[in-house]
Protein backbone atom coordinates (compact mmCIF):
# COMPACT_ATOMS: atom_id res chain seq x y z
CA UNK A 1 0.00 0.00 0.00
CA UNK A 2 1.42 3.45 -0.94
CA UNK A 3 2.05 6.01 1.74
CA UNK A 4 -0.37 8.34 0.00
CA UNK A 5 -3.10 5.77 0.42
CA UNK A 6 -2.41 5.50 4.16
CA UNK A 7 -2.33 9.26 4.63
CA UNK A 8 -5.64 9.48 2.82
CA UNK A 9 -7.20 7.33 5.54
CA UNK A 10 -5.75 8.90 8.68
CA UNK A 11 -7.51 12.31 8.60
CA UNK A 12 -10.89 10.61 8.90
CA UNK A 13 -12.53 10.63 12.31
CA UNK A 14 -13.15 6.85 12.33
CA UNK A 15 -11.99 3.84 10.33
CA UNK A 16 -13.70 0.59 9.50
CA UNK A 17 -11.83 -2.53 10.54
CA UNK A 18 -10.79 -3.29 6.96
CA UNK A 19 -9.36 0.20 6.59
CA UNK A 20 -7.47 -0.20 9.86
CA UNK A 21 -6.11 -3.57 8.71
CA UNK A 22 -4.72 -1.91 5.59
CA UNK A 23 -2.50 0.11 7.91
CA UNK A 24 -1.78 -2.61 10.48
CA UNK A 25 -1.16 -5.29 7.84
CA UNK A 26 -3.82 -7.33 6.10
CA UNK A 27 -2.06 -10.68 6.05
CA UNK A 28 1.20 -10.61 7.97
CA UNK A 29 2.83 -12.46 10.83
CA UNK A 30 -0.01 -11.55 13.20
CA UNK A 31 -2.53 -13.32 11.01
CA UNK A 32 -0.11 -16.23 10.48
CA UNK A 33 0.08 -16.65 14.25
CA UNK A 34 -3.70 -17.00 14.45
CA UNK A 35 -3.70 -19.42 11.52
CA UNK A 36 -1.04 -21.50 13.22
CA UNK A 37 -3.18 -21.77 16.35
CA UNK A 38 -6.50 -22.67 14.71
CA UNK A 39 -4.89 -24.85 12.03
CA UNK A 40 -4.94 -27.82 14.40
CA UNK A 41 -8.67 -27.27 14.94
CA UNK A 42 -9.26 -27.45 11.17
CA UNK A 43 -7.16 -30.62 11.00
CA UNK A 44 -9.10 -32.17 13.90
CA UNK A 45 -12.43 -31.41 12.26
CA UNK A 46 -11.25 -32.88 8.95
CA UNK A 47 -10.11 -36.08 10.69
CA UNK A 48 -13.55 -36.51 12.23
CA UNK A 49 -15.26 -35.76 8.93
CA UNK A 50 -13.56 -38.57 7.00
CA UNK A 51 -12.86 -40.99 9.84
CA UNK A 52 -15.59 -43.33 8.58
CA UNK A 53 -13.50 -44.16 5.50
CA UNK A 54 -11.25 -46.36 7.66
CA UNK A 55 -13.48 -46.95 10.68
CA UNK A 56 -16.02 -48.68 8.41
CA UNK A 57 -13.52 -50.27 6.02
CA UNK A 58 -14.91 -53.49 4.49
CA UNK A 59 -12.79 -56.40 5.81
CA UNK A 60 -14.05 -58.62 2.98
CA UNK A 61 -12.16 -56.43 0.48
CA UNK A 62 -9.10 -56.66 2.68
CA UNK A 63 -9.35 -60.47 2.84
CA UNK A 64 -9.73 -60.50 6.63
CA UNK A 65 -12.10 -63.46 6.73
CA UNK A 66 -11.50 -67.18 7.20
CA UNK A 67 -13.46 -70.41 7.34
CA UNK A 68 -14.22 -72.21 10.56
CA UNK A 69 -13.15 -75.81 10.08
CA UNK A 70 -13.07 -77.72 6.80
CA UNK A 71 -16.03 -76.35 4.85
CA UNK A 72 -15.86 -76.76 1.06
CA UNK A 73 -18.64 -74.24 0.38
CA UNK A 74 -16.95 -71.65 2.57
CA UNK A 75 -13.57 -72.25 0.94
CA UNK A 76 -15.12 -71.78 -2.51
CA UNK A 77 -16.89 -68.56 -1.45
CA UNK A 78 -13.72 -67.07 0.04
CA UNK A 79 -11.64 -68.00 -2.99
CA UNK A 80 -13.45 -65.42 -5.14
CA UNK A 81 -11.71 -62.07 -5.88
CA UNK A 82 -14.24 -60.45 -3.54
CA UNK A 83 -15.22 -63.00 -0.88
CA UNK A 84 -18.97 -63.54 -0.65
CA UNK A 85 -20.18 -64.80 2.72
CA UNK A 86 -23.85 -63.93 2.25
CA UNK A 87 -24.79 -67.44 1.12
CA UNK A 88 -23.04 -69.11 4.08
CA UNK A 89 -24.15 -69.87 7.57
CA UNK A 90 -22.69 -67.43 10.08
CA UNK A 91 -21.16 -70.33 11.95
CA UNK A 92 -19.15 -71.32 8.86
CA UNK A 93 -16.83 -68.30 8.81
CA UNK A 94 -15.17 -65.74 11.08
CA UNK A 95 -13.36 -62.43 10.94
CA UNK A 96 -9.63 -62.79 11.39
CA UNK A 97 -9.54 -59.37 13.12
CA UNK A 98 -12.94 -58.77 14.67
CA UNK A 99 -12.15 -55.27 15.88
CA UNK A 100 -10.59 -54.18 12.58
CA UNK A 101 -13.58 -51.96 11.68
CA UNK A 102 -17.18 -51.36 12.67
CA UNK A 103 -18.13 -53.62 9.76
CA UNK A 104 -16.39 -56.63 11.28
CA UNK A 105 -17.28 -55.84 14.89
CA UNK A 106 -21.03 -55.64 14.26
CA UNK A 107 -21.26 -57.81 11.10
CA UNK A 108 -22.40 -54.95 8.84
CA UNK A 109 -22.44 -57.12 5.72
CA UNK A 110 -25.06 -58.80 3.57
CA UNK A 111 -28.49 -57.87 4.93
CA UNK A 112 -27.03 -55.39 7.43
CA UNK A 113 -24.68 -53.61 5.01
CA UNK A 114 -27.04 -50.63 4.84
CA UNK A 115 -26.22 -49.79 8.45
CA UNK A 116 -22.75 -48.59 7.43
CA UNK A 117 -24.35 -45.76 5.49
CA UNK A 118 -26.64 -44.89 8.40
CA UNK A 119 -23.56 -43.98 10.44
CA UNK A 120 -22.30 -41.50 7.84
CA UNK A 121 -25.80 -40.08 7.32
CA UNK A 122 -26.12 -39.50 11.07
CA UNK A 123 -22.77 -37.70 11.06
CA UNK A 124 -23.84 -35.41 8.20
CA UNK A 125 -27.18 -34.73 9.88
CA UNK A 126 -25.33 -33.67 13.00
CA UNK A 127 -22.97 -31.60 10.84
CA UNK A 128 -25.90 -29.60 9.43
CA UNK A 129 -27.36 -28.88 12.85
CA UNK A 130 -24.00 -28.16 14.47
CA UNK A 131 -23.03 -25.55 11.89
CA UNK A 132 -26.19 -23.56 12.54
CA UNK A 133 -26.12 -24.00 16.33
CA UNK A 134 -22.50 -23.08 16.88
CA UNK A 135 -22.80 -20.23 14.39
CA UNK A 136 -25.48 -18.75 16.62
CA UNK A 137 -23.31 -19.30 19.70
CA UNK A 138 -20.37 -17.65 17.96
CA UNK A 139 -22.47 -14.57 17.18
CA UNK A 140 -23.94 -14.21 20.66
CA UNK A 141 -21.14 -15.36 22.97
CA UNK A 142 -17.98 -14.88 20.94
CA UNK A 143 -15.76 -16.94 18.68
CA UNK A 144 -13.45 -18.31 21.38
CA UNK A 145 -16.25 -19.52 23.62
CA UNK A 146 -18.11 -21.13 20.73
CA UNK A 147 -14.91 -22.78 19.50
CA UNK A 148 -14.22 -24.12 22.98
CA UNK A 149 -17.75 -25.52 23.29
CA UNK A 150 -17.54 -27.14 19.84
CA UNK A 151 -14.15 -28.69 20.62
CA UNK A 152 -15.42 -30.04 23.93
CA UNK A 153 -18.45 -31.59 22.22
CA UNK A 154 -16.40 -33.13 19.40
CA UNK A 155 -13.77 -34.50 21.78
CA UNK A 156 -16.28 -35.86 24.30
CA UNK A 157 -18.55 -37.62 21.83
CA UNK A 158 -15.60 -38.63 19.65
CA UNK A 159 -14.18 -40.50 22.64
CA UNK A 160 -17.64 -41.89 23.39
CA UNK A 161 -17.75 -43.21 19.80
CA UNK A 162 -14.56 -45.18 20.47
CA UNK A 163 -16.18 -46.74 23.54
CA UNK A 164 -19.58 -47.44 21.98
CA UNK A 165 -20.88 -50.81 23.27
CA UNK A 166 -23.47 -51.33 20.51
CA UNK A 167 -24.17 -50.21 16.96
CA UNK A 168 -27.11 -47.86 17.56
CA UNK A 169 -25.27 -46.26 20.46
CA UNK A 170 -22.45 -45.64 17.97
CA UNK A 171 -24.86 -44.05 15.48
CA UNK A 172 -26.15 -41.57 18.07
CA UNK A 173 -22.74 -40.50 19.35
CA UNK A 174 -21.38 -40.18 15.80
CA UNK A 175 -24.23 -37.81 15.01
CA UNK A 176 -23.35 -35.72 18.08
CA UNK A 177 -19.67 -35.84 17.09
CA UNK A 178 -20.66 -34.49 13.68
CA UNK A 179 -22.41 -31.54 15.32
CA UNK A 180 -19.29 -30.73 17.34
CA UNK A 181 -16.91 -31.20 14.41
CA UNK A 182 -19.06 -28.90 12.27
CA UNK A 183 -18.90 -26.23 14.94
CA UNK A 184 -15.11 -26.60 15.17
CA UNK A 185 -14.72 -26.17 11.40
CA UNK A 186 -17.12 -23.22 11.09
CA UNK A 187 -15.87 -21.23 14.08
CA UNK A 188 -12.17 -21.97 13.46
CA UNK A 189 -12.68 -20.71 9.93
CA UNK A 190 -14.21 -17.51 11.32
CA UNK A 191 -11.37 -16.95 13.78
CA UNK A 192 -8.75 -17.46 11.07
CA UNK A 193 -10.30 -15.28 8.38
CA UNK A 194 -11.87 -12.43 10.34
CA UNK A 195 -8.46 -11.08 11.32
CA UNK A 196 -7.45 -10.90 7.65
CA UNK A 197 -8.00 -7.79 5.53
CA UNK A 198 -10.62 -7.69 2.81
CA UNK A 199 -8.13 -7.92 -0.07
CA UNK A 200 -6.68 -11.19 1.28
CA UNK A 201 -9.75 -12.96 2.65
CA UNK A 202 -10.23 -15.06 -0.46
CA UNK A 203 -6.63 -16.29 -0.35
CA UNK A 204 -7.07 -16.96 3.38
CA UNK A 205 -10.14 -19.10 2.71
CA UNK A 206 -8.24 -21.14 0.10
CA UNK A 207 -5.45 -21.65 2.62
CA UNK A 208 -7.99 -22.91 5.17
CA UNK A 209 -9.33 -25.43 2.65
CA UNK A 210 -5.77 -26.62 1.97
CA UNK A 211 -5.19 -27.12 5.71
CA UNK A 212 -8.38 -29.18 5.94
CA UNK A 213 -7.28 -31.33 3.01
CA UNK A 214 -3.90 -31.84 4.66
CA UNK A 215 -5.70 -32.98 7.80
CA UNK A 216 -7.67 -35.58 5.85
CA UNK A 217 -4.42 -36.76 4.21
CA UNK A 218 -3.19 -37.74 7.69
CA UNK A 219 -5.90 -40.41 7.96
CA UNK A 220 -3.97 -43.15 6.10
CA UNK A 221 -1.01 -42.73 8.45
CA UNK A 222 -3.36 -42.84 11.43
CA UNK A 223 -4.96 -45.99 10.06
CA UNK A 224 -1.58 -47.65 9.58
CA UNK A 225 -0.35 -46.84 13.07
CA UNK A 226 -3.68 -47.73 14.70
CA UNK A 227 -5.26 -50.43 12.51
CA UNK A 228 -8.29 -50.95 14.76
CA UNK A 229 -11.25 -48.60 14.46
CA UNK A 230 -11.59 -47.85 18.16
CA UNK A 231 -7.97 -46.70 18.34
CA UNK A 232 -8.37 -44.50 15.25
CA UNK A 233 -11.56 -42.94 16.62
CA UNK A 234 -10.05 -42.25 20.03
CA UNK A 235 -6.92 -40.73 18.47
CA UNK A 236 -9.02 -38.34 16.36
CA UNK A 237 -10.85 -37.25 19.53
CA UNK A 238 -7.49 -36.71 21.27
CA UNK A 239 -6.38 -34.32 18.51
CA UNK A 240 -9.43 -32.17 19.21
CA UNK A 241 -8.85 -32.37 22.96
CA UNK A 242 -5.20 -31.36 22.48
CA UNK A 243 -6.25 -28.20 20.70
CA UNK A 244 -8.86 -27.45 23.37
CA UNK A 245 -6.43 -27.82 26.26
CA UNK A 246 -3.16 -26.58 24.76
CA UNK A 247 -3.89 -24.02 22.04
CA UNK A 248 -7.36 -22.57 22.58
CA UNK A 249 -6.27 -20.45 25.61
CA UNK A 250 -3.85 -18.62 23.28
CA UNK A 251 -6.39 -17.99 20.51
CA UNK A 252 -7.41 -14.30 20.47
CA UNK A 253 -11.00 -13.17 20.10
CA UNK A 254 -12.00 -11.95 16.66
CA UNK A 255 -11.59 -8.16 16.39
CA UNK A 256 -14.44 -8.12 13.89
CA UNK A 257 -16.81 -9.75 16.37
CA UNK A 258 -15.66 -7.46 19.20
CA UNK A 259 -16.32 -4.39 17.07
CA UNK A 260 -19.70 -5.73 16.01
CA UNK A 261 -20.64 -6.12 19.69
CA UNK A 262 -19.63 -2.56 20.45
CA UNK A 263 -16.44 -3.46 22.37
CA UNK A 264 -14.18 -0.97 20.59
CA UNK A 265 -11.53 -1.02 23.31
CA UNK A 266 -11.14 -4.81 23.13
CA UNK A 267 -11.19 -4.70 19.32
CA UNK A 268 -8.43 -2.09 19.36
CA UNK A 269 -6.40 -4.26 21.75
CA UNK A 270 -6.80 -7.29 19.46
CA UNK A 271 -5.74 -5.14 16.52
CA UNK A 272 -2.72 -3.91 18.50
CA UNK A 273 -1.59 -7.52 19.07
CA UNK A 274 -1.75 -8.15 15.31
CA UNK A 275 0.14 -4.90 14.64
CA UNK A 276 2.86 -5.88 17.09
CA UNK A 277 3.53 -9.20 15.34
CA UNK A 278 3.33 -7.48 11.94
CA UNK A 279 5.90 -4.91 13.17
CA UNK A 280 3.56 -2.12 12.19
CA UNK A 281 1.45 0.36 14.16
CA UNK A 282 -2.16 1.14 14.97
CA UNK A 283 -3.87 3.88 12.95
CA UNK A 284 -4.25 7.26 14.60
CA UNK A 285 -8.00 7.32 14.02
CA UNK A 286 -10.33 5.20 16.21
CA UNK A 287 -12.40 2.30 14.93
CA UNK A 288 -15.95 2.90 13.76
CA UNK A 289 -18.96 1.10 15.24
CA UNK A 290 -20.04 -2.11 13.54
CA UNK A 291 -23.78 -1.66 14.06
CA UNK A 292 -24.46 0.06 10.73
CA UNK A 293 -23.20 -2.92 8.75
CA UNK A 294 -25.50 -5.30 10.62
CA UNK A 295 -28.50 -2.99 10.15
CA UNK A 296 -27.94 -2.89 6.39
CA UNK A 297 -28.12 -6.68 5.97
CA UNK A 298 -31.02 -8.20 4.06
CA UNK A 299 -32.42 -11.72 4.03
CA UNK A 300 -32.95 -14.51 1.54
CA UNK A 301 -36.41 -13.18 0.70
CA UNK A 302 -34.77 -10.12 -0.87
CA UNK A 303 -32.66 -12.42 -3.04
CA UNK A 304 -35.69 -14.40 -4.16
CA UNK A 305 -37.67 -11.22 -4.89
CA UNK A 306 -35.13 -10.13 -7.52
CA UNK A 307 -35.30 -12.05 -10.78
CA UNK A 308 -31.62 -11.72 -11.63
CA UNK A 309 -30.46 -12.79 -8.16
CA UNK A 310 -33.04 -15.58 -8.04
CA UNK A 311 -31.63 -17.04 -11.25
CA UNK A 312 -28.06 -16.84 -9.95
CA UNK A 313 -29.11 -18.43 -6.69
CA UNK A 314 -30.76 -21.39 -8.44
CA UNK A 315 -27.68 -22.06 -10.56
CA UNK A 316 -25.33 -21.81 -7.58
CA UNK A 317 -27.48 -24.04 -5.37
CA UNK A 318 -27.36 -26.68 -8.09
CA UNK A 319 -23.58 -26.38 -8.37
CA UNK A 320 -22.96 -26.52 -4.61
CA UNK A 321 -25.28 -29.48 -4.08
CA UNK A 322 -23.82 -31.52 -6.97
CA UNK A 323 -20.20 -30.73 -6.13
CA UNK A 324 -20.72 -31.75 -2.51
CA UNK A 325 -22.50 -34.94 -3.55
CA UNK A 326 -19.62 -35.94 -5.81
CA UNK A 327 -16.97 -34.86 -3.28
CA UNK A 328 -18.24 -37.14 -0.53
CA UNK A 329 -19.32 -40.00 -2.83
CA UNK A 330 -15.82 -40.34 -4.24
CA UNK A 331 -14.20 -39.89 -0.81
CA UNK A 332 -16.29 -42.69 0.67
CA UNK A 333 -15.76 -44.97 -2.35
CA UNK A 334 -12.06 -44.54 -3.02
CA UNK A 335 -10.95 -47.00 -0.33
CA UNK A 336 -12.91 -49.70 -2.15
CA UNK A 337 -11.22 -49.12 -5.50
CA UNK A 338 -8.35 -51.37 -6.71
CA UNK A 339 -5.07 -50.98 -4.86
CA UNK A 340 -4.20 -50.11 -1.29
CA UNK A 341 -7.02 -48.36 0.55
CA UNK A 342 -4.45 -46.26 2.41
CA UNK A 343 -2.65 -45.06 -0.71
CA UNK A 344 -5.91 -44.42 -2.53
CA UNK A 345 -7.13 -42.09 0.21
CA UNK A 346 -3.72 -40.41 0.45
CA UNK A 347 -3.63 -39.62 -3.28
CA UNK A 348 -7.20 -38.35 -3.22
CA UNK A 349 -6.55 -35.72 -0.56
CA UNK A 350 -3.00 -34.79 -1.55
CA UNK A 351 -4.30 -33.69 -4.95
CA UNK A 352 -6.59 -31.07 -3.40
CA UNK A 353 -4.07 -28.29 -2.53
CA UNK A 354 -2.62 -28.28 -6.10
CA UNK A 355 -6.17 -28.33 -7.46
CA UNK A 356 -7.05 -25.25 -5.39
CA UNK A 357 -3.96 -23.43 -6.63
CA UNK A 358 -4.76 -24.38 -10.24
CA UNK A 359 -8.29 -23.05 -9.87
CA UNK A 360 -7.07 -19.72 -8.48
CA UNK A 361 -4.49 -19.20 -11.24
CA UNK A 362 -6.89 -20.20 -14.02
CA UNK A 363 -9.69 -17.99 -12.70
CA UNK A 364 -7.35 -15.00 -12.68
CA UNK A 365 -6.42 -15.48 -16.33
CA UNK A 366 -9.48 -17.09 -17.91
CA UNK A 367 -12.26 -15.56 -15.83
CA UNK A 368 -14.48 -16.95 -13.09
CA UNK A 369 -17.26 -18.32 -15.26
CA UNK A 370 -15.09 -20.16 -17.78
CA UNK A 371 -12.87 -21.66 -15.10
CA UNK A 372 -15.75 -22.64 -12.82
CA UNK A 373 -17.68 -24.31 -15.64
CA UNK A 374 -14.55 -26.05 -16.96
CA UNK A 375 -13.70 -27.46 -13.53
CA UNK A 376 -17.21 -28.84 -13.10
CA UNK A 377 -17.24 -30.32 -16.59
CA UNK A 378 -13.80 -31.90 -16.10
CA UNK A 379 -14.71 -33.34 -12.69
CA UNK A 380 -18.08 -34.59 -13.86
CA UNK A 381 -16.69 -36.19 -17.04
CA UNK A 382 -13.86 -37.96 -15.19
CA UNK A 383 -16.24 -39.28 -12.52
CA UNK A 384 -18.70 -40.38 -15.18
CA UNK A 385 -15.94 -42.32 -16.94
CA UNK A 386 -15.22 -44.10 -13.64
CA UNK A 387 -18.54 -45.88 -14.15
CA UNK A 388 -17.33 -47.27 -17.49
CA UNK A 389 -13.88 -48.41 -16.34
CA UNK A 390 -12.36 -50.74 -13.79
CA UNK A 391 -9.02 -51.53 -12.23
CA UNK A 392 -6.26 -48.96 -11.96
CA UNK A 393 -7.85 -46.73 -14.62
CA UNK A 394 -10.87 -46.23 -12.37
CA UNK A 395 -8.66 -44.98 -9.54
CA UNK A 396 -6.75 -42.63 -11.86
CA UNK A 397 -10.00 -41.16 -13.17
CA UNK A 398 -11.31 -40.71 -9.64
CA UNK A 399 -8.21 -38.71 -8.68
CA UNK A 400 -8.40 -36.69 -11.91
CA UNK A 401 -12.05 -35.95 -11.19
CA UNK A 402 -11.04 -34.81 -7.72
CA UNK A 403 -9.05 -31.99 -9.31
CA UNK A 404 -12.21 -30.54 -10.86
CA UNK A 405 -14.32 -31.18 -7.78
CA UNK A 406 -11.92 -29.72 -5.20
CA UNK A 407 -10.94 -26.82 -7.46
CA UNK A 408 -14.60 -26.14 -8.20
CA UNK A 409 -15.50 -26.06 -4.51
CA UNK A 410 -12.62 -23.69 -3.75
CA UNK A 411 -13.45 -21.34 -6.61
CA UNK A 412 -17.16 -21.51 -5.81
CA UNK A 413 -16.48 -19.70 -2.53
CA UNK A 414 -14.92 -16.76 -4.37
CA UNK A 415 -17.28 -16.73 -7.34
CA UNK A 416 -20.45 -17.07 -5.27
CA UNK A 417 -19.52 -14.10 -3.08
CA UNK A 418 -18.91 -11.92 -6.13
CA UNK A 419 -22.31 -12.66 -7.64
CA UNK A 420 -24.35 -11.00 -4.87
CA UNK A 421 -24.45 -7.44 -3.49
CA UNK A 422 -22.98 -6.86 -0.04
CA UNK A 423 -26.31 -6.51 1.72
CA UNK A 424 -27.60 -9.97 0.70
CA UNK A 425 -24.32 -11.85 0.27
CA UNK A 426 -24.40 -13.39 3.72
CA UNK A 427 -27.92 -14.78 3.27
CA UNK A 428 -27.05 -16.12 -0.19
CA UNK A 429 -23.92 -17.89 1.04
CA UNK A 430 -25.81 -19.47 3.92
CA UNK A 431 -28.20 -20.97 1.37
CA UNK A 432 -25.21 -22.27 -0.63
CA UNK A 433 -23.80 -23.80 2.56
CA UNK A 434 -27.10 -25.55 3.23
CA UNK A 435 -27.16 -26.92 -0.33
CA UNK A 436 -23.64 -28.29 0.14
CA UNK A 437 -24.71 -29.94 3.40
CA UNK A 438 -27.67 -31.56 1.68
CA UNK A 439 -25.34 -32.90 -1.00
CA UNK A 440 -23.17 -34.48 1.68
CA UNK A 441 -26.23 -35.95 3.37
CA UNK A 442 -27.40 -37.47 0.07
CA UNK A 443 -24.04 -39.20 -0.56
CA UNK A 444 -24.59 -42.14 1.86
CA UNK A 445 -28.05 -42.72 0.38
CA UNK A 446 -26.58 -42.86 -3.12
CA UNK A 447 -23.94 -45.35 -2.00
CA UNK A 448 -26.62 -47.52 -0.39
CA UNK A 449 -28.66 -47.42 -3.61
CA UNK A 450 -25.53 -48.45 -5.52
CA UNK A 451 -25.11 -51.49 -3.30
CA UNK A 452 -28.77 -52.44 -3.77
CA UNK A 453 -28.30 -52.71 -7.52
CA UNK A 454 -24.67 -53.86 -7.23
CA UNK A 455 -25.44 -57.54 -7.72
CA UNK A 456 -26.55 -56.77 -11.27
CA UNK A 457 -24.39 -53.84 -12.44
CA UNK A 458 -21.66 -53.34 -9.81
CA UNK A 459 -21.82 -51.44 -6.55
CA UNK A 460 -19.79 -48.49 -7.85
CA UNK A 461 -21.65 -47.93 -11.12
CA UNK A 462 -24.66 -46.01 -9.83
CA UNK A 463 -22.77 -43.57 -7.53
CA UNK A 464 -20.22 -42.68 -10.20
CA UNK A 465 -22.90 -42.41 -12.86
CA UNK A 466 -25.28 -40.28 -10.81
CA UNK A 467 -22.65 -37.98 -9.25
CA UNK A 468 -20.77 -37.49 -12.52
CA UNK A 469 -23.94 -36.74 -14.48
CA UNK A 470 -25.14 -34.27 -11.83
CA UNK A 471 -21.88 -32.29 -11.85
CA UNK A 472 -21.80 -32.32 -15.65
CA UNK A 473 -25.29 -30.82 -15.67
CA UNK A 474 -24.26 -28.23 -13.09
CA UNK A 475 -21.21 -27.35 -15.21
CA UNK A 476 -23.36 -26.76 -18.27
CA UNK A 477 -25.76 -24.66 -16.20
CA UNK A 478 -22.84 -22.61 -14.80
CA UNK A 479 -22.15 -21.22 -18.28
CA UNK A 480 -25.31 -19.13 -17.82
CA UNK A 481 -23.78 -17.26 -14.85
CA UNK A 482 -22.33 -13.79 -15.47
CA UNK A 483 -18.60 -13.05 -15.45
CA UNK A 484 -17.35 -11.15 -12.38
CA UNK A 485 -13.59 -10.90 -12.95
CA UNK A 486 -12.62 -7.24 -12.70
CA UNK A 487 -16.13 -6.09 -11.80
CA UNK A 488 -16.83 -4.01 -8.70
CA UNK A 489 -19.46 -5.85 -6.61
CA UNK A 490 -22.55 -3.78 -5.86
CA UNK A 491 -23.24 -2.83 -2.27
CA UNK A 492 -27.03 -3.01 -2.60
CA UNK A 493 -29.54 -4.64 -4.91
CA UNK A 494 -30.41 -1.19 -6.26
CA UNK A 495 -26.80 -0.55 -7.26
CA UNK A 496 -26.55 -3.91 -9.01
CA UNK A 497 -28.55 -2.81 -12.02
CA UNK A 498 -26.28 0.17 -12.59
CA UNK A 499 -23.02 -1.81 -12.30
CA UNK A 500 -21.28 -2.44 -15.58
CA UNK A 501 -20.36 -6.08 -16.15
CA UNK A 502 -16.97 -6.83 -17.74
CA UNK A 503 -16.61 -8.80 -20.90
CA UNK A 504 -16.44 -12.55 -20.30
CA UNK A 505 -12.86 -13.65 -19.72
CA UNK A 506 -11.41 -10.11 -19.80
CA UNK A 507 -9.31 -9.21 -16.81
CA UNK A 508 -10.90 -5.88 -16.07
CA UNK A 509 -9.15 -2.97 -14.40
CA UNK A 510 -6.22 -3.72 -12.15
CA UNK A 511 -6.95 -3.28 -8.51
CA UNK A 512 -10.71 -3.62 -8.97
CA UNK A 513 -12.51 -4.96 -5.96
CA UNK A 514 -13.41 -8.19 -7.70
CA UNK A 515 -9.89 -8.69 -9.05
CA UNK A 516 -7.35 -11.07 -7.55
CA UNK A 517 -3.85 -12.19 -8.42
CA UNK A 518 -1.56 -15.02 -7.41
CA UNK A 519 0.95 -12.80 -5.59
CA UNK A 520 -0.66 -13.02 -2.11
CA UNK A 521 -0.64 -16.82 -2.32
CA UNK A 522 3.15 -16.55 -2.57
CA UNK A 523 3.54 -13.80 0.01
CA UNK A 524 0.41 -14.37 2.03
CA UNK A 525 2.01 -14.19 5.47
CA UNK A 526 4.86 -11.82 4.71
CA UNK A 527 5.31 -9.31 7.50
CA UNK A 528 5.81 -5.67 6.61
CA UNK A 529 6.57 -2.46 8.45
CA UNK A 530 3.83 0.09 8.30
CA UNK A 531 2.20 -1.40 5.22
CA UNK A 532 -0.42 -3.99 4.54
CA UNK A 533 1.28 -7.32 4.97
CA UNK A 534 1.53 -9.21 1.73
CA UNK A 535 -0.44 -6.63 -0.21
CA UNK A 536 1.96 -3.83 -0.74
CA UNK A 537 2.34 -1.72 -3.80
CA UNK A 538 -0.83 -2.68 -5.59
CA UNK A 539 0.22 -6.30 -6.11
CA UNK A 540 -2.09 -7.62 -3.45
CA UNK A 541 -4.84 -10.08 -3.92
CA UNK A 542 -8.28 -8.64 -4.45
CA UNK A 543 -10.41 -11.60 -3.48
CA UNK A 544 -13.67 -10.30 -2.07
CA UNK A 545 -15.03 -10.87 1.40
CA UNK A 546 -17.17 -12.20 2.85
CA UNK A 547 -16.17 -15.21 0.83
CA UNK A 548 -17.27 -18.68 1.76
CA UNK A 549 -20.33 -20.57 2.92
CA UNK A 550 -17.91 -22.27 5.29
CA UNK A 551 -18.21 -19.16 7.39
CA UNK A 552 -21.58 -20.49 8.43
CA UNK A 553 -24.48 -18.43 9.73
CA UNK A 554 -22.40 -15.43 10.70
CA UNK A 555 -21.10 -12.62 8.57
CA UNK A 556 -19.83 -9.49 10.24
CA UNK A 557 -17.89 -7.93 7.36
CA UNK A 558 -18.53 -4.30 6.70
CA UNK A 559 -20.13 -3.40 3.39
Amino acid sequence: MRAADVSALTPREELTLDEALRIVGECGAGQAYIYGLVGLALVASSLQNFLTIFAALDPLRQGLVACIGEDAACAQALAQPLPDVCGLERSAWRWTYEGYSTTSEWDLVCGDAWKRHVVQAAFFLGWLGGGAGFGWLADDFGRRRALGAACAMAALFGAASALAPAFWWYVVVRGLTGAGASGVAAVAFLVATEAVGASSQGAASVAALAISAAGAALLPALGRVLPYWRGETFAAACVTAAFLLCLLPSVPESPRWLLHRGRKGDATAALAAIASRNRSHLPDAPLADGYAAAAARRGLSDVLANGRLRRRMALLLLAWLCLSLMYFCVALLVAELPGSAYLNVLFLFLIEPPALGLAIVAADHLGRRATFAALLLEGGAATLLCAATSGRAQLVLAVVGRVGCAGGLGLAQVYSSELFPDTVRSAALKACSLAAGMGGLAAPALLWAGERVGARVGAHLLPFLAAGSAVLAAGLAATALPETLGATPARTIQEMGAAAAPTSGSPGPSGGRGRFRLAPLRHMFRSSRGTAGGAGGGSGVQLPGPHAPLRGPSDLDEP
